[in-house]
């Protein structure tokens, strides 16, 4: 998806309901959730955001569901490493757990609740990822982020 990627109100207007195309934006959807639980992390919040959208895809929403596959694609090569190496033993992050989150403030514009992610690492490899929306509308950027922790 291109950054800045947002679903507005409008994107529904004048929809066509297609069951061909519903069928095929969800088996798509399907198998790139499949991909993000399996294999890699990293498109978890374009298909969070592409996937609320299964009972009334668009053309847009479809090639932007195509561009993450791409992406996916070209990408197929790249690894997560989990080194054990004697150097990795002087590393101030050994035997460490630390965490990364970030949320974002009314990222919704349809219901104005924000997108949250977090990264749980132990020593220099990712061992658990989340990304969800929130349930709970925040008032402020900082009311957003405590949340999210």
């Amino acid at each position: 998806m291109e950054e800045g990627f947002i679903v507005g109100l409008d994107e529904h207007d004048g929809y066509v309901k297609d069951p061909k195309r519903t069928n095929q934006y969800r088996s798509l959807i399907r198998t790139l959730n499949y991909a993000c639980t399996a294999c890699t992390f990293d498109v978890a919040q374009a298909i969070s955001v592409l996937s609320r959208h299964l009972h009334r895809p668009t053309d847009r929403l479809l090639k932007a569901a195509c561009r993450v596959l791409q992406y996916l694609k070209t990408t197929g090569d790249f690894e997560i490493i989990h080194t054990t190496l004697m150097l990795d033993y002087e590393h101030p992050y050994r035997k460490n757990f630390y965490c990364a989150a970030d949320a974002s403030f009314a990222f919704c514009p349809i219901t104005r609740r924000k997108h949250q992610g977090g990264l749980i690492f132990m020593n220099t490899g990712l061992i658990h990822y989340n990304s969800s929306l929130q349930h709970i509308v925040a008032l402020s950027t900082a009311e957003s982020e405590l949340y999210g922790l």
